[in-house]
């Protein structure tokens, strides 16, 4: 005697795990795009240039405003 099963879930099983790939593959790029953001660093501004008696004389006056 043979049975014949109906397997009711199995396509609803595959769609479920296909949706569950594309949705992991998105959070995975997405991921990866922020962390390659986040090691992105900005270049230190050029120092001023302190041979210059006017830049000299304002960054001396703005750090020592004891001193008049």
């Amino acid at each position: 005697m043979c049975l014949q099963v109906l397997d009711k879930y199995s396509p609803s099983i595959g769609t479920l795990d296909n949706k569950l790939n594309i949705s992991s593959v998105k959070t995975i790029v997405n991921e990866l795009v922020l962390d390659l953001i986040a090691s992105i660093k900005e270049d230190d501004p050029p120092l001023p240039d302190m041979n210059n008696e006017e830049v000299f004389k304002f960054y001396f006056q703005l750090f020592n405003k004891d001193y008049k």
